[in-house]
């Protein structure tokens, strides 16, 4: 994973602390830019994060300085984390870009 992966995965790890033992165990199967956002799918783990919900929602914002926001969430199946999904909040989509991120949550 790249450090803006890893930094939005700690940043939900906040709200799900279990998360947080997992993140060194994911590798990336692919990534997908969509324009509006994008999606890293991941391999699975070996075990599953104990956590209620099946979305893991940041529970803030991604703010790029060229006035990009973004959201974030891990889409989970039966505990194993699946994918990132990275969200444009703005309307002008999202290249890709993420030099001097910002994470507020």
């Amino acid at each position: 994973m790249n450090e803006f992966e890893i930094s939005i995965l700690k940043a939900i790890g906040k709200h799900y602390p279990n998360l947080l033992m997992t993140i060194d165990q994911l590798e990336v199967k692919k990534r997908e830019l969509t324009g509006k956002g994008s999606y890293t799918d991941f391999f699975p783990i070996q075990a599953p994060v104990i956590s209620h919900v099946q979305i893991l929602d940041l529970h803030g914002v991604i703010k790029i300085p060229n006035g990009i926001m973004l959201s974030a969430h891990l889409e989970m199946n039966s505990g194993i984390p699946d994918f990132l999904e990275i969200c444009c909040l703005t309307e002008d989509g999202w290249k890709g870009d993420y030099s001097g991120f910002s994470i507020e949550n």
